[in-house]
């Protein structure tokens, strides 16, 4: 395992496999909680959640660097597109670190990929938070941005040098950081291009562990109802929605994101130890 400092603060790196894991680290000494590891969405950063770390200190939080976008890189060609593709990673990365059991945290694409994980592993996953998720449906800028017909133009010979620098426009004039590469922006489209909306559908409705979804009214990218539809999909599932708070209410509202998320997850684990001397 390293460590090198970035211009924020110092990213850790575990070698697997089939990958190189970068990730923050925020932990907490003889927490008896579950660590929450957290996915950032399409294109992100772990940096997306650092606003969170100083509301969470008894918990152990590791925010998750996804392969091919800047940080994680990918050292064998194992594919890493789909969800499950990606929720592979995620497992990969928790037995790198030896966690058996955890909270998942994913923020908007990241969505998917932490429902992915906690449906096909229901044992090792505990609780389930989606921030800003992709849903059932396509949502607005999926629709608007035609991800699909991006990627193909990108890596159409010729073509796709031309259409680079558009691509990188697009992707700016959306709100998506500067510092996010090029090859970064087109495996971002790959990953567009492969995803399933039905699967997730899927994975809503046979998901029976406690969720905590919270999401904004005023997000530039997701619709308000397709939230909501999260809601009527997922049986067990508590909804924080902010009037205003963006795409980030893990940053706009970090302080009551972390409060909530600790009172679902006390109350949470109180229904389960009752549950468990019942039995």
């Amino acid at each position: 395992m390293t460590t090198i400092t970035t211009d924020a603060d110092p990213v850790q790196f575990i070698e697997t496999n089939n990958f190189r894991f970068g990730y923050w680290e925020s932990p907490s000494a003889n927490s008896p909680h579950p660590p929450i590891i957290m996915v950032h969405g399409y294109p992100g950063r772990p940096h997306d959640f650092r606003f969170l770390f100083p509301h969470l200190t008894e918990f152990r939080c590791l925010a998750l660097a996804m392969p091919n976008l800047d940080i994680s890189t990918t050292k064998t060609n194992i594919s890493t597109t789909s969800i499950v593709d990606r929720e592979t990673a995620i497992v990969e990365f928790m037995d790198s670190m030896n966690i058996e059991e955890c909270i998942l945290m994913g923020h908007s694409m990241g969505g998917p990929m932490v429902l992915s994980a906690t449906c096909n592993h229901p044992n090792r996953i505990k609780g389930l938070v989606i921030i800003s998720s992709v849903g059932a449906q396509p949502y607005r800028v999926f629709r608007t941005s035609k991800p699909r017909w991006g990627y193909k133009l990108i890596t159409t010979p010729i073509i796709g040098a031309i259409f680079k620098p558009f691509m990188v426009w697009v992707f700016r004039k959306l709100g998506f950081p500067k510092g996010i590469s090029a090859d970064a922006m087109t495996y971002v489209l790959h990953c567009a291009t492969d995803f399933s909306f039905r699967e997730n559908k899927a994975n809503l409705e046979r998901c029976t562990h406690p969720v905590l979804n919270i999401s904004s009214q005023d997000d530039p990218y997701v619709e308000p109802e397709l939230f909501e539809e999260i809601e009527e999909l997922v049986p067990n599932c508590t909804r924080l929605s902010f009037e205003r708070g963006g795409h980030n209410p893990q940053r706009t509202h970090a302080e009551t994101v972390a409060h909530t998320f600790q009172q679902w997850w006390f109350k949470c684990s109180n229904i389960k130890n009752e549950t468990s001397k019942q039995n």
